[in-house]
């Protein structure tokens, strides 16, 4: 499972390989403790072979949290309504129809939360496979698997509720311009100094979400909103993506602004995390269809949980081959065992467990 370490880490530092030791088996199914120890083999490349670097990298305790969010057990608990559901805004489409940003209320509080709502022209055996999709996140609890916190198929549109992870990256323009401060017509709600501490804040950590740079802005003295503190980030250069926190995602945005590239014991303890959620997944005999980090999605606190919002295909196109029978087929990192050529059409089997790993 450890290739998925290997994985993350060569897509944040293009690293060509490297090699490492399990020394104890991961084995978190109920969530317990556990301490996991890795160590770097030294060995010299291959004189065949192509050139191979190894990544120097110290041995590491990763701590794992016990429970998912209290809140995402308390929805999860809790006997949704449609009528406590509140859309926001629509973030994106997939094959079954349209992905929304929402909120619940319960009780007093509310909650941000992703829901994916099924087209209504859809045939039974899309409303079949719609529910099946979720199934695992409905029925498992784990820190590092996605929770499904409500499934409403009563009456259509059928909806599912799905846990929200907030990573929202701020980050600089690819082209390294700034924008400049826009002249919005609206007198100015916050001083120059105000805005040199936002500046600031920003650079410390560029990838927060709008609600942590508003608190921390207003423990400095500057009361504001949030609609302000979008407006001044996007004025001092910078964009804030829509939340749909993929590791994928996150890593592209480090690659573009290296000074926030995450060090080498993140990246261990990101690759832990995943193998941890497959884990748990194949010891209660599932499979996921397509593991990737474009289906891995991150909190706000940076834990890696499997599961998706159903966008991979129209937000990374390019890693699929779109087969004649409309087939999505991730073609570069499917398991080279799953795939064969039938007279000049391509045939693919069902991932297994192995070829998970």
């Amino acid at each position: 499972m450890l290739t998925l370490s290997y994985l993350i880490a060569g897509a944040a530092f293009g690293i060509r390989g490297f090699s490492w030791s399990h020394e104890e088996e991961l084995d978190n199914v109920e969530g317990e403790d556990y301490t996991t120890e890795f160590s770097i083999q030294s060995s010299p490349a291959t004189q065949n072979g192509p050139e191979v670097y190894v990544l120097p990298l110290t041995e590491i305790s990763v701590p794992m949290s016990k429970q998912p969010a209290r809140s995402v057990q308390l929805l999860k608990s809790t006997d949704l309504g449609r009528q406590s559901l509140l859309y926001l805004k629509e973030i994106g489409n997939g094959w079954f129809g349209k992905v929304l940003l929402g909120e619940v209320n319960s009780g007093l509080s509310s909650t941000q939360v992703v829901v994916k709502e099924l087209k209504v022209s859809a045939s039974v055996q899309e409303q079949i496979l719609f529910l099946e999709e979720t199934q695992p996140f409905r029925v498992l609890q784990h820190p590092n698997l996605l929770q499904c916190l409500a499934q409403w198929a009563e009456i259509t549109p059928y909806l599912l509720v799905m846990e929200f992870c907030p990573l929202s990256a701020v980050s600089r323009h690819l082209n390294g311009k700034s924008v400049g401060r826009k002249q919005c017509g609206r007198k100015r709600c916050t001083t120059r100094r105000g805005d040199r501490t936002l500046r600031k804040i920003v650079e410390k950590d560029r990838f927060q979400t709008l609600g942590n740079l508003r608190k921390q802005w207003t423990e400095s003295g500057v009361e504001t909103s949030r609609a302000t503190v979008h407006r001044r980030v996007q004025e001092m250069g910078y964009r804030c993506r829509i939340p749909q926190g993929d590791l994928k995602g996150y890593l592209q945005s480090c690659a573009a602004t290296e000074s926030t590239s995450p060090d080498p014991l993140t990246l261990q303890r990101m690759g832990c995390e995943v193998c941890c959620g497959i884990l748990h997944l194949h010891k209660n005999n599932y499979t996921h269809s397509d593991l990737a980090l474009r289906n891995c999605l991150l909190s706000a606190d940076l834990t890696v949980k499997i599961g998706d919002y159903g966008l991979s295909h129209s937000k990374f196109r390019d890693d699929y081959l779109v087969t004649s029978d409309q087939l999505w087929v991730p073609l570069r990192w499917i398991a080279p065992e799953l795939i064969d050529e039938v007279h000049g059409n391509l045939l693919v089997v069902d991932q297994t467990k192995a070829s998970n790993i």
